[in-house]
């Protein structure tokens, strides 16, 4: 009896939480920030990162947005691009490294309607080769892993941005 108990209030507390983050996530939305829409091939590409709650909860958020590869550990991966050629070809990350630990201070509250916007701009050329000249699109990926060790009932999960296109021309 008991472990019949066990089990059903094991599921239960797995189904509240899972409804809980999949609620949420669909109100968090991660919008990818480009100072232009074209770029020489010589340019740098600068790219800010924004995440709004559209929910009616507060929650708290990574506020670090720190910029690595898909291939990189779990870990590691609080932003990652995703970012399609002109000729439909999925372009490697060229760069993969360790994060460390966010502090404290990382972590912030979006209340309903907030947003937050990476603290600076991020160049993405060292990341990817924008060879060809044409339209690139790029989706940003926001995941994070951490926060619960502190103390905060942080969002853990994946945010998709919506695809973004800029063009590399001559």
């Amino acid at each position: 009896m008991k472990s019949g108990r066990r089990a059903l209030v094991t599921f239960v507390i797995f189904f509240v939480f899972l409804f809980e983050v999949t609620a949420v996530g669909r109100d968090l939305v991660l919008t990818l920030l480009f100072d232009k829409s074209q770029y020489k091939k010589s340019d740098q590409i600068y790219v800010e990162f924004k995440l709004k709650n559209n929910g009616e909860e507060a929650v708290y958020v990574n506020n670090r947005f720190y910029l690595n590869s898909k291939v990189s550990k779990k870990d590691d991966r609080e932003i990652y691009l995703s970012v399609i050629s002109p000729k439909g070809i999925g372009l490697p990350s060229k760069i993969s490294q360790e994060t460390g630990l966010p502090k404290t201070d990382d972590f912030i509250l979006l209340k309903s309607g907030e947003e937050t916007v990476s603290q600076r701009k991020r160049g993405i050329k060292p990341y990817f080769d924008f060879l060809e000249l044409g339209v690139y699109k790029i989706t940003g990926i926001y995941q994070n892993v951490y926060g619960r060790e502190i103390g905060l009932n942080v969002y853990k999960g994946r945010i998709t941005s919506e695809p973004v296109t800029i063009e590399i021309v001559e």
